[in-house]
């Protein structure tokens, strides 16, 4: 239905880099008139987090055709739900990135992945993870961090195929040191697969399968692919 999305896609950010799309909204607790300016990071930025949940990653190529068509509007309803659900970055989250993430990462290689994608020169400049952390304070966990983990425990890794942050790639690589693991991945759901059995139920079902049944290898017909090493 939507053949050339791509290059409505870069048409849309283009746009927000002149001049950012404004929206007029409601704000979430008291419904009051908010006029809503969205820059081409902060259209990039809204349309990366609807992909986590099935329900609204199911309108994006419609939101984009219409967005490089004029019709602004049509984004209003993903404007408002990121509004209600907006959450300032967390003590604890910066704690946990600081002790077990940022200083086992690999700069350059992080550098030459952002210079690969055009879509990503649209996000803004800000400090890199390692001066917040500078600034934060946390020291790092031991070397044991970037180890894989090894274990014989059946285990099963559920992914969603929409999911933007935590990829089926990620699942397969967690399970080449797991012996009797199972990667899963659910292609129509996004971030936190088992939990959204109130868009689709396969993924909740194929988790309570494998914790009746540990040692049977997980199958529906509504896996996207799997891959095990048991």
């Amino acid at each position: 239905a939507y053949p050339e999305l791509r290059t409505s896609l870069d048409d849309v950010l283009a746009r927000a880099a002149e001049a950012p799309i404004t929206i007029d909204a409601k704000a979430p607790v008291d419904r009051s008139s908010l006029r809503v300016e969205l820059t081409d990071a902060a259209v990039l930025g809204g349309l990366v987090d609807a992909l986590r949940d099935p329900r609204s990653a199911r309108v994006l190529p419609f939101v984009i055709d219409q967005l490089a068509q004029g019709n602004d509007d049509v984004i209003l309803p993903l404007v408002e739900a990121s509004l209600a659900d907006f959450e300032a970055r967390s003590g604890l989250e910066l704690s946990l990135d600081c002790a077990e993430e940022v200083p086992f990462n690999d700069d350059a290689r992080i550098q030459e992945a952002l210079d690969a994608d055009p879509l990503l020169r649209h996000l803004p400049s800000r400090p890199t993870m390692r001066e917040e952390c500078d600034a934060w304070g946390v020291a790092a966990l031991g070397e044991n961090e970037s180890r894989a983990v090894s274990s014989g425990i059946p285990t099963l890794i559920a992914t969603g195929g929409l999911d933007p942050l935590t990829p089926a790639r990620w699942a397969e690589a967690a399970a080449e040191g797991l012996s009797q693991a199972y990667a899963v991945d659910f292609a129509n759901m996004g971030q936190g697969a088992v939990w959204g059995a109130e868009f689709d139920a396969c993924a909740a079902s194929v988790a309570a399968a494998f914790l009746r049944d540990p040692a049977t290898a997980p199958s529906a017909p509504c896996i996207g692919r799997a891959s095990s090493t048991a």
